[in-house]
């Protein structure tokens, strides 16, 4: 059995809400966490980093925080764009709905 994963799925709009074209997305959790597969604690930790395509084209998948011990962990997402501007945002991520737009995921603040 594999960690279990949520896909995101959408467009990238840029603060001024125009689509992205090109760049990166790097996830980062908080902290470390494990998740239970099968019986086993699999560790979480690092970052993830995506590539957005044209017009803001994203399809890639994390492992969603309510699945993550301890609670309470959250995402810190910064997108890069090839023009250098960049923004940060924080995630907590569900297991459902799966897949989610990249719109509809709850922002927290830190």
């Amino acid at each position: 059995m594999a960690v279990q994963t949520t896909t995101i799925t959408g467009l990238v709009l840029a603060p001024s809400g125009s689509p992205v074209t090109g760049g990166r997305i790097r996830a980062r959790l908080t902290g470390p966490g494990t998740v239970d597969d099968a019986g086993t604690n699999q560790k979480i930790h690092g970052f993830a980093e995506f590539a957005i395509g044209a017009n803001g084209a994203v399809n890639f998948a994390l492992v969603p925080n309510d699945v993550i011990s301890p609670a309470g962990s959250i995402y810190s997402v910064e997108f890069n764009m090839p023009d250098g501007a960049s923004w940060v945002e924080f995630w907590s991520l569900a297991t459902a709905p799966d897949p989610i737009e990249i719109g509809d995921i709850t922002r927290v603040n830190p």
